[in-house]
């Protein structure tokens, strides 16, 4: 008996209860992000076959690439989310 309650308070403090803060912190706040103003439309595939990562918007595989004009953009190879490039620098 001690050892079932030993596995239920490591798999709380080690397991849930981090998993449980970061969907709490996600629940909580929303992050502005990055638009898409240069990216070209493309079709995503349905919600359900994105990545669990991706759902619950905690993690995002970006990748770089450009639009026929040159301007650059970043797409989620799970997802298919675009965003601007994040700029460098101080805006002026």
């Amino acid at each position: 008996m001690d050892v079932f309650v030993g596995v239920l308070i490591f798999f709380g403090v080690f397991v849930a209860g981090p998993y449980l803060v970061v969907v709490g912190l996600r629940a909580l706040g929303k992050r502005g992000g990055y638009g898409d103003l240069y990216a070209p439309e493309q079709d995503r595939p349905p919600r359900r076959e994105w990545p669990l990562a991706c759902r619950l918007h905690l993690y995002h595989r970006w990748r770089t690439q450009r639009t026929p004009d040159g301007a650059r953009f970043q797409r989620c190879l799970g997802c298919g989310t675009s965003r601007d490039v994040p700029g460098v620098g101080l805006p002026i």
